[in-house]
């Protein structure tokens, strides 16, 4: 899902699975961690074994190269995953998993590079399922729910009572009565419009509102209920396609932020120095930060902001300057400052909305928790592949997102070597790379590298020398192809001076404006003005 809310591409297949691991949680919770067994590779099939396997040919022979098996088993159940190339994800790969007593159950792989047999699992009562060659989504009130691609065959055994089932090609399931349990079975072109309710399986709907009720799906032919021992019943009343009528917004009113942009505004109070948005009096999850300082550069500069929490918003005298930070538009590098031989008001506005987990634990405070910085690129040379001993990253620092007790780094590390002779701090700037491991400066370890994630830090002064200095990468994993990446992925900065260190700080609370404060606005006059600064906005809907 977006950071609106919204569902994403992956949003179906992640829920699949989820629902599965969620309704058989009992499985999953008991599976023996200590129960790894070998597997053959994943190795992308030639075209002659994509269509052998296609055909339904199994593992063995030139197929075997698409798919492979992994079993994970516990006192409460077992999973048999059962993986296949992503690519050509739209066609079906078939192939055969051999149980321990001999049978062999036909698994298909559609949309998804991954199938599922679920084995010994308890339906509820008195049922047990034996296995389902199909993929489990959901059991529950003596109802089981599975699917898989459209025309499959499907074998199901329930109290070691077995049938087969063709998977159907329309939107409508199959339902069955077995054992006192109502299996439904869907295709994988409908199961995510299927959502399990109390004691109901509801199919052809988008999702449950929040009383429980299902909302129908627009695509969906129709919205029906299937209770346990009863047939497909639609659900009457429920509108099916969203109201022609769209809501309409008007009496559009406007209030503008200059106050605040300016830095004139009413609430600003004198700070000590830059503050992170978390010791700032706010309910809000934004804050405003002022600086007032004296340029002392007749041109524009480099600037760098290397203690920066989370996303913000620079306006130098009245102006919108830099979004810095991650996400759209934003940067967290260098970006140009326009300062003059004059005095300045820099305005920072702060979000305070969370950020990605960082993999050790490590969040910075939101907003400025330190100065900006003017700010020149480091010559680097290198890098080169130097040959040394191996290290354990989790001897520095525990846990590591990835990484096991034992896991050590490659004996051979990429190398970069620059001068340094002024007393002025360094800031490493790293991009994500595919490798986890360590970053050294002068051979001692002073940051942890993980994999796909961006790494910035400031250099510590107390390992740096006056004079020629050393920065390494020692990661667990090929070194080789991290070389080809890590150059460009990897840079140094010098803080040449501190910009905001003489400067007069002042912090306000971000808040609502007075009802009075709002205006109509004025087409073409404000939208001129207004680019680029925050501001409030109102309006009434009809419904």
């Amino acid at each position: 899902m977006s950071a609106t809310g919204a569902r994403g591409d992956l949003f179906d297949a992640v829920r699949r699975v989820c629902t599965f691991a969620s309704s058989f949680g009992r499985v999953f919770a008991s599976l023996d961690p200590s129960f790894r067994p070998a597997v053959v590779t994943l190795d992308a099939p030639t075209t002659a074994a994509r269509g052998k396997a296609a055909r339904g040919g199994g593992v063995g022979g030139a197929a075997g190269a698409a798919l492979t098996a992994v079993e994970c088993r516990g006192p409460q159940g077992s999973v048999v995953f059962v993986f296949g190339p992503e690519e050509d994800p739209g066609a079906t790969l078939s192939t055969s998993v051999v149980l321990d007593d001999g049978s062999t159950l036909p698994v298909a792989l559609g949309s998804m590079p991954v199938a599922w047999v679920l084995l010994n699992a308890h339906l509820g009562g008195r049922a047990t399922l034996d296995y389902c060659s199909l993929n489990a989504l959901w059991a529950g009130d003596s109802l089981f729910v599975c699917f898989g691609p459209a025309g499959a065959p499907g074998i199901i055994s329930i109290n070691d009572s077995a049938f087969e089932v063709t998977v159907p090609t329309g939107d409508e399931p199959l339902v069955r009565e077995h054992e006192g349990i109502t299996v439904v079975v869907c295709s994988e072109g409908s199961i995510d419009r299927v959502y399990p309710g109390e004691g109901v399986v509801f199919v052809g709907a988008s999702g449950l509102d929040a009383h429980g009720a299902p909302v129908p799906h627009p695509d969906a032919p129709r919205l029906a209920r299937i209770a346990h021992g009863r047939k497909p019943e639609t659900v009457k009343g429920e509108p099916r396609r969203s109201p022609k009528k769209t809501p309409q917004l008007g009496g559009w009113a406007v209030a503008t932020l200059d106050g605040f942009v300016t830095g004139e505004g009413k609430g600003f109070k004198k700070r000590e120095g830059p503050t992170p948005v978390e010791a700032l009096d706010t309910s809000f999850a934004y804050a405003w930060c002022r600086a007032r300082f004296k340029g002392t550069s007749a041109k524009a500069i480099k600037a760098l902001a290397p203690f920066l929490g989370g996303r913000a918003h620079l306006f130098l005298d009245g102006e919108p300057v830099a979004l810095l930070g991650a996400g759209p538009g934003a940067t967290d590098g260098a970006f140009s400052l326009p300062l003059r031989k004059q005095e300045h008001t820099l305005i920072v506005l702060a979000e305070r909305f969370g950020g990605r987990a960082h993999p050790h634990g490590v969040t910075r405070p939101s907003g400025l928790s330190g100065h900006l910085y003017e700010t020149a690129p480091l010559r680097l040379t290198g890098p080169k592949i130097e040959a040394t001993e191996p290290l354990s990253p989790l001897s520095f620092k525990t846990p590591i997102f990835g990484l096991e007790v034992g896991d050590l780094t490659d004996p051979r590390r990429l190398s970069w070597s620059f001068e340094h002779r002024r007393k002025t701090p360094l800031f490493f700037a790293l991009d994500a790379l595919d490798d986890t491991g360590l970053l050294l400066l002068n051979a001692e370890p002073v940051g942890v590298v993980t994999r796909h994630s961006a790494l910035r830090l400031a250099l510590p002064e107390e390992t740096l020398r006056r004079g020629k200095n050393s920065l390494q990468l020692a990661l667990v994993g090929d070194i080789d192809r991290a070389a080809k990446g890590a150059k460009a992925a990897l840079s140094l900065w010098e803080g040449v001076s501190a910009i905001t260190e003489p400067a007069d700080w002042a912090a306000a609370p971000f808040g609502v404006p007075a009802p009075t404060a709002f205006i109509e606005p004025v087409k073409g006059a404000l939208n001129a003005k207004a680019s680029g600064r925050p501001a409030w906005w109102r309006a009434r809907g009809d419904g």
